[in-house]
Order: structure tokens, then sequence, then C-alpha cells
């Protein structure tokens, strides 16, 4: 399996970027539903990857970003498998440790920025969490030669 950054897509990261630059300091239910399905994906798959560059940098203003991403748009497709938001949001919650910042602030902060939606409440309780690790939640941490990266077991 290839890893995330080789794996996931790059082509919807310009979208992913103008919408998070176009989105409100909070997301309000009419906001979230304007996003469509193609940039929700083109969000999610960002998250994924600026996780990855957020622990190859060191950097809690890149990993904020990523999460931010992961929120906007699990909140804007939300389906009823919190399971599959639950295996994405581990990404974050152990990079956010590795970068020394508290994942439940984090989570928080994040979930404060989407009030009211299921994924606030799956933010607040998840980065709440103490025993998230990659294996639970069927990630590996590999080394690539640009740096590390994660591939799903």
């Amino acid at each position: 399996m290839l890893p995330n950054l080789d794996r996931i897509p790059a082509a919807g990261d310009q979208r992913a970027v103008r919408m998070l630059a176009q989105t409100p300091k909070v997301a309000d239910e009419k906001f979230l539903a304007a996003i469509g399905p193609r940039v929700a994906l083109d969000l999610a798959r960002y998250g994924v990857r600026q996780t990855t560059i957020a622990l190859r940098h060191g950097s809690v203003d890149v990993l904020t970003d990523a999460l931010w991403a992961t929120a906007l748009g699990a909140a804007a497709s939300e389906t009823d498998d919190e399971r599959d938001l639950m295996i994405g949001l581990a990404l974050p919650q152990v990079v956010a440790r590795e970068v020394g910042v508290d994942p439940a602030v984090l989570f928080a902060e994040i979930a404060g920025r989407v009030p009211g939606s299921p994924v606030a409440q799956a933010l607040i309780e998840f980065g709440s969490r103490r025993d998230v690790d990659l294996t639970s939640f069927g990630w590996a941490r590999v080394e690539t030669p640009d740096g590390p990266d994660f591939v799903p077991e």
C-alpha cells in the first residue's frame, strides 16, 4: 500500500485551500450545506495529506488547518458511519501529541467552529481520548525518502 501523500490525489488541494480561505471562522448549517460533495471530498483529502505535512514540519498551524479541513469536509458530507470519521481523526490526534499540542484542546477549538453538528461532538469526544494509537485505528507510520507518512493497514 502506498503512503498517504502518494496514494491520496492532490488534484483538489487548490479547491480545498480556496474553500478554507472563504470559510467564516464559524461555519453554520447554511454554509456547510453549500459546500457540495466534490469540495467536501477535496477538503477531506487535503486534511489527511496536510496532517502528514504537519508531522514532517512539526507544525501546529498546518495541523490546525488540516483538522479544520477534515472537520469541514465531514460536516458538509454528514454520513451515518462515525467509524470512518474516527479512523480519519486518529491521524491528527496522534500527530497533535507528536508536535506538542494537547489533542483535546485542538479538537475542541475546531469543534467550536462547526457548532451544533455531529462532527463537533465527535471532535470533542475523540480529542479527549487517551487511548488513540495508529494500530488501533488501522494505520501504520512509515518512513519514506521525503519523511514520515502513514499507510492504512
